[in-house]
């Protein structure tokens, strides 16, 4: 460890790591947990002045840790499954399972859990369910969350930059040598290189201004016939459901029941085996209740 920037280090005081190579590590907070080169997952609270074994397997072919959650669990990847271990129970369930290597890890303030696959970047929806957010990157190198929770993917042919959670992407001016990104305190963004050297860009606060509270637009069209758009933002993973009543406060339809990461959506509403009249659509999550009148013209 060091307490000047980096300029002198003393050896931590553990004999748990004697003899063996300490082969990935990842810090959260006051909390640090490394994999050792016999299989054996150590783990700190206190900045690594105590150490505690909470896992341990037969072998360590690649695995990575990739990040410690906001529960101090444990995230890792062995060759196309992402699994996480339970610090207090000292157990392990699968989370997800992909035909390629699962390479980088990104997890929002808002609950939204990012990974990478080889050229697709998948989102959760819950711990047995992830979203493929459809963009073939082609070969990814990394990938990033700033503090406001827009997403970078660094691949093989530039940096790609999404400020509304994955739903759509800019390119960024950058070499396409990049094969490091990061970004500072400021928003300043700062990418390394091949053979190029270091480079940086200064942050200048755009117009893209990412909600804060979840909300349900009015639908469009509105007057409708037969069907109309119903378009909603959530702020964070969280219930989301979609109910419709008619005028005497019947519900009609659900038209979603589900966890979803924030994010933008959209879904249609078909309504021909109905018959004219106004329609409420309720949009409910764990944090909000909002509603809309609707009517229907045929």
């Amino acid at each position: 460890y060091s307490i000047d920037n980096g300029n002198t280090w003393s050896k931590i005081p553990s004999d748990k790591f004697h003899g063996y190579n300490i082969s990935s590590m990842v810090t959260y907070d006051n909390k640090i947990c490394v994999l050792t080169g016999e299989g054996k997952f150590y783990y700190s609270e206190d900045f690594g002045i105590n150490w505690e074994l909470i896992y341990s397997k037969n072998y360590i072919y690649n695995i990575e840790l990739l990040s410690i959650d906001e529960s101090g669990n444990i995230l890792y990847s062995v060759i196309g499954e992402l699994r996480k271990i339970n610090v207090r129970e000292k157990k392990e369930n699968l989370l997800f399972v992909s035909d390629r290597y699962i390479t980088e890890l990104a997890i929002g303030s808002n609950g939204n859990y990012y990974i990478a696959s080889r050229k697709y970047v998948y989102v959760r929806k819950r711990d047995d369910n992830w979203l493929n957010l459809g963009q073939d990157f082609g070969e990814i190198r990394e990938i990033k969350l700033n503090k406001n929770n827009e997403l970078f993917v660094i691949t093989s042919s530039g940096i790609f930059k999404s400020s509304d959670f994955g739903k759509s992407f800019q390119k960024l001016h950058a070499s396409s040598e990049v094969i490091s990104f990061g970004f500072d305190e400021s928003g300043n963004y700062y990418y390394g290189t091949t053979t190029h050297g270091l480079f940086k860009s200064y942050y200048e606060n755009s117009n893209v201004s990412i909600p804060t509270v979840s909300f349900l637009s009015q639908n469009y069209p509105n007057p409708f016939n037969n069907e109309t758009r119903i378009e909603f933002f959530i702020n964070r993973f969280q219930n989301v459901e979609i109910n419709i009543y008619d005028i005497l406060g019947s519900r009609v339809t659900t038209l979603l029941s589900d966890i979803l990461p924030a994010g933008y959506y959209d879904l249609n509403w078909n309504a021909a085996n109905l018959s004219s009249g106004i329609y409420f659509c309720v949009f409910s999550t764990d944090d909000i209740r909002e509603t809309k009148k609707m009517m229907l013209i045929k």
